[in-house]
């Protein structure tokens, strides 16, 4: 905000390179920034960090809308761009359940015991010689089934097939309902929003950001334990949601 475009990039690249000195070989960094400044810095990180250990840039839809905008579309985005400092990185995928309503309705059968249930076919998309094999009089699909006779049995002890009648037709997985655990995050996020000025977790800090976002980037590139550090830590919300997740933390600004 103080510093010219030049003079900004050569501290960051500084901050950047020193951060990396740090980080284990199994560590990502997620970068915040917003549209003046990001694509400049993107060039930074993939020099420091490696074309090839960049993973995502994530769009963050921050608010819902500007108001008054006349002269522009309105800018309700930044970028979190993740990097990883090796191949070798820890990465689990974040999973919602919210605003999944219409994916919902896809359980849409019920078990004798009143779960509910989804179809979903178990045909491989690529053909595979070893999974073309006929199950019960059903013949398999012409790249095959997605599992093996063994995973087939299994599923079937389990109550998890369905058998049409018209044996003509393909055996389906059910799916349960109760078991499902949410869908994949994309790198588009659209479910988090800036801390509302009467939200409980506000402190009056101008950039500070919502848990929820420090929340799903812990919990995907860390596990309990770890250390998470925020080098540029503004309000410590990064330090109090590492502390809540039983992680432990530095935080610096």
């Amino acid at each position: 905000d103080i510093w010219d475009k030049e003079k900004y990039l050569n501290w960051m690249y500084d901050n950047l390179m020193a951060i990396r000195s740090v980080m284990s070989e199994n560590a990502s960094i997620y970068v915040h920034l917003d549209y003046h400044i990001g694509h400049y810095v993107k060039i930074l990180l993939d020099e420091i960090f490696g074309e090839d250990n960049f993973r995502n840039e994530i769009i963050w839809k921050r608010k819902g809308g500007n108001l008054g905008q006349t002269s522009q579309y309105g800018i309700i985005t930044d970028s979190i761009f993740y990097y990883t400092k090796s191949s070798e990185y820890l990465f689990k995928t974040p999973l919602v359940k919210d605003g999944q309503e219409n994916y919902i309705k896809r359980f849409k059968y019920e078990d004798e015991n009143g779960r509910k249930y989804r179809l979903s076919p178990i045909n491989s998309p690529s053909y595979s010689p070893s999974l073309i094999y006929e199950y019960k009089g059903y013949l398999p699909p012409s790249n095959g089934w997605s599992i093996s006779k063994e995973t087939m049995e299994r599923y079937e002890a389990e109550g998890r097939l369905y058998f049409p009648p018209d044996k003509s037709q393909r055996i389906q997985r059910k799916q349960y309902l109760d078991e499902w655990e949410g869908s994949p995050v994309q790198n588009l996020w659209t479910d988090i929003y800036v801390v509302n000025p009467v939200a409980e977790e506000r402190i009056g800090y101008a950039t500070q950001k919502p848990e929820a976002l420090l929340e799903r980037i812990i919990k995907a590139s860390s596990n309990e334990g770890m250390i998470v550090a925020d080098f540029f830590g503004g309000s410590g919300v990064t330090a109090a949601v590492a502390n809540k997740l039983n992680r432990k933390f530095i935080h610096t600004d």
